[in-house]
């Protein structure tokens, strides 16, 4: 089983109404990748896993700790999006 923290970018996703292909235009990855890193793949590039973070504004840390649990509240100002986050 996979080392991330995917639960966070499925969130994302489905927060901000965003489909995969438009997630991996948006943030610079192939689609393959990002299929690899939501069905817990044990290993994707680091390149990648910083270009979600910048993305999705969530700490590189957050993505790999699977078992920190968060809740987090996404919201849009203008085109950026901002990530108001709590640890439960």
């Amino acid at each position: 089983m996979g080392k991330y923290n995917t639960q966070l970018v499925k969130d994302f996703l489905n927060n901000n109404h965003i489909s995969k292909a438009s997630f991996c235009r948006q943030c610079g990855i192939c689609l393959e990748t990002l299929n690899q890193f939501l069905n817990g793949a044990d290993s994707i590039g680091i390149i990648a896993l910083v270009k979600i973070s910048k993305f999705t504004n969530y700490s590189l840390s957050r993505l790999v700790n699977k078992s920190e649990q968060t809740a987090c509240k996404t919201t849009e100002n203008s085109n950026k999006q901002s990530n108001d986050c709590e640890s439960l």
